[in-house]
């Protein structure tokens, strides 16, 4: 047997580069990202295609050692073309590491189940990075050195074996891969004894060849492995089928520490179909097992660093907004006093523009944190696209209009109404039109929508005449924390989340984001996201808006007394009756006590929490117990709001408080349950 010039040139190939990654993704600044890292790693060659339609092709002519896939690209979905490699035989074998732009339980399961190898949130830590790649790449080239091994011997051992001829006389049809191989080459007889090895066994375990033959593979078992590796073989020598996995298990080399190995052996029977021996191909699996514990451990620490982050953020969420609400409220309740001179009310609204700013900064970090974490909620609803556009721009008008920008939209063949979640459409159209606004001196912006019936897509841009951005800083645009030049930044402000965040958006409602752009030439920035059209009868007619009642009863739970007196200052001028309290016993006290028709609860309190104090007097089955009880939220608490409805709020009014959401609020929980119905509200 010869090795065929088609192996051979495979062999050439992938000595000839240890590594070979193929990146399909069709965002450019993912490519250069990539590549960047691999820059570094000079037994690395890195291939990027950009289109899907051609990814297929594109592997079986590189021929990769790894494939990087991106899930979520145009026309084509990244778990189709997971497919499309397993089901070709030149790429069926080769690994695939799927990236996603967030951790996605389900997701990763489908690709698992159709041959993915592993799973990484884009984009990983460089040093991450390149071990996973480094990984599979060593252990693919194993596997065809592996495979091409144990095909050369197969049929040669089995005739030497039934036959009883001289090695020598075959041995130069395996020689040459035996020799060479970097794995374990092995024959052993039915109880164990090793009757050849291969030179590697040398590098693998210390030990010569000629020291190991005519021992028993026993001597160097680990106690706690040999009984698994007997009863296996023995299986097989009693004619079940083998179990497909590797099988793993630990020697100890000649210096005495344990190695981890991994082998496939294979059963060689007679012509007579008498079994004979094995024949196994293994490596050393040491450096896998180490990495896969590294990783782990990296894993958990990551976990529980960002368990750490996620309550730090919670905590710093409440007590940023906590004054951000007394800032914004009373500053709106102030604007609202008629007697106010030109001068004050300069002033108090110079306040709560601030009040403003600082509350958008928090948001983008919130926004960020819960992206990162997969927490952020995407709610589909029948919507109007083009009103929401409109809404956005009309918003930039006044800041547009003092730097001379235009502000034009445009629109064709866009549905009355369209899937989508209309708050996060408008928190898109907000980070980039106010960036177009922000960095544009003249000309005009440029809002486009259209949606695409073919594949039932929103596809937007927004456009600008500005300064334009340079090809090698536009991978750092929807990177966090990255703004392009140090003078802009200092210049606009901003935290440099906006744009990372749009990116996390875009992905997480299954759609792109890219950008168009040339130094002095302006920028077009682009996305586009499912957006099924929605017929009329997906359109409910919204009820009337609830009027609020005077005499309604209001049982407020706030360790900050600003924020209950906030609410008292609200509400009081409307008639309502305010109860107030500072921590969840004394809540679920005066709920014990008297009848309420809404307590606004909070969800950090000292005693008590808000939600075990919602459960109390949920549980208590006192006069409160089926009364609504609204959470105030900061937006990043542990419970999201799905499952604080599952818990057994009935809903949430967002912190900072702004006067008007919580009249709404309570007059749309309250409607039907005000002074006037108190049977009605005793049955409830």
């Amino acid at each position: 047997m010869t090795i065929n010039d088609t192996m051979a040139d495979q062999l050439g190939v992938m000595t000839a580069f240890t590594i070979r990654v193929l990146l399909v993704d069709d965002q450019p600044m993912v490519g250069e990202a990539v590549r960047r890292v691999l820059l570094l790693e000079h037994d690395a060659e890195f291939h990027y295609c950009a289109d899907p339609r051609q990814a297929q092709a594109v592997a079986r002519d590189f021929r990769p050692t790894v494939i990087l896939q991106d899930l979520i690209m145009p026309n084509v979905s990244g778990l189709d073309l997971v497919r499309q490699y397993r089901a070709d035989p030149a790429t069926a074998a080769i690994p695939i590491i799927v990236l996603s732009s967030r951790e996605e339980p389900l997701v990763k399961s489908e690709a698992f189940k159709l041959g993915a190898n592993d799973y990484l949130v884009k984009l990983p830590d460089p040093i991450e990075l390149v071990a996973r790649i480094r990984y599979h790449s060593t252990a693919y080239l194993a596997q065809i050195q592996r495979d091409e091994a144990y095909r050369a011997l197969r049929d040669s051992q089995r005739r030497l074996m039934a036959a009883g001829i001289a090695l020598a006389e075959n041995e130069a049809s395996y020689r040459l891969l035996a020799d060479t191989a970097t794995d374990i080459i092995s024959r052993t007889d039915l109880a164990g004894t090793m009757l050849y090895l291969s030179p590697a066994v040398q590098r693998v375990t210390g030990y010569a060849a000629a020291e190991l033959v005519g021992r028993n593979i026993a001597d160097l078992l680990h106690p706690d492995d040999a009984g698994a590796y007997f009863e296996r073989h023995q299986r097989m020598i009693n004619g079940e089928r083998p179990d497909s996995r590797p099988v793993e298990y630990r020697l100890r080399h000649k210096d005495g520490r344990w190695i981890c190995i991994e082998g496939n052996p294979t059963l060689v029977r007679g012509d007579d179909d008498r079994p004979l021996g094995f024949v196994d191909v293994s490596r050393d699996d040491t450096l896998r097992k180490t990495l896969e514990t590294e990783l782990r451990a990296a894993r958990h620490e990551a976990e529980a660093a960002a368990a750490v982050k996620g309550e730090f953020l919670a905590n710093m969420s409440h007590e940023l907004r906590t004054p951000l609400t007394s800032v914004l409220g009373f500053t709106q309740l102030a604007l609202a006093q008629p007697d106010l001179t030109e001068t004050s009310r300069d002033y108090v609204r110079k306040a709560s523009n601030a009040g403003k700013a600082l509350l958008a900064t928090v948001n983008d970090i919130l926004d960020f944190s819960k992206l990162e974490s997969g927490q952020l909620e995407i709610r589909p609803q029948a919507a109007d696209a083009a009103e929401v556009c409109r809404e956005t721009l009309e918003l930039f008008s006044e800041a547009s209009a003092a730097k001379g920008v235009a502000l034009r939209f445009d629109t064709s063949d866009l549905p009355p109404r369209l899937a989508l979640d209309p708050d996060r459409l408008r928190q898109l159209l907000l980070n980039l039109v106010g960036n177009a606004v922000k960095f544009s001196d003249r000309g005009e912006v440029v809002l486009c929508a259209a949606w695409r019936a073919a594949d039932q897509r929103l596809v937007v841009s927004v456009t600008d005449q500005g300064p334009g951005i340079a090809a090698d800083q536009q991978s750092l645009l929807f990177q966090r924390f990255s703004q392009v030049g140090a003078s802009s930044t200092r210049r606009h402000g901003g935290t440099g989340l906006g744009l990372a965040i749009c990116r996390g958006l875009v992905e997480a409602m299954g759609g792109r984001i890219g950008v168009d752009s040339e130094l002095g030439q302006g920028s077009r920035f682009f996305f586009e996201i499912p957006a099924a059209a929605s017929t009329a009868a997906d359109v409910q007619d919204l009820p009337p808006a609830p009027v609020f009642l005077p005499g309604t009863r209001v049982l407020v739970a706030d360790d900050h007394e600003i924020n209950r007196e906030l609410v008292r200052a609200v509400l009081d001028p409307l008639g309502a009756e305010v109860k107030q309290v500072a921590n969840g016993v004394e809540a679920v006290a005066a709920a014990s006590r008297s009848l309420f028709d809404i307590i606004l609860m909070d969800l950090r309190m000292p005693e008590l929490d808000g939600l075990g104090t919602m459960r109390a007097i949920r549980d208590g089955g006192g006069p409160n117990a089926n009364v609504p009880i609204l959470a105030f939220s900061a937006g990043i608490d542990a419970l999201s709001a799905a499952a604080r409805l599952q818990a057994g709020f009935t809903g949430d009014l967002a912190k900072p408080l702004m006067p008007a959401d919580l009249i709404a609020a309570i007059s749309r929980h309250t409607a039907g349950r005000g002074p006037n119905n108190l049977g009605a509200h005793r049955a409830a």
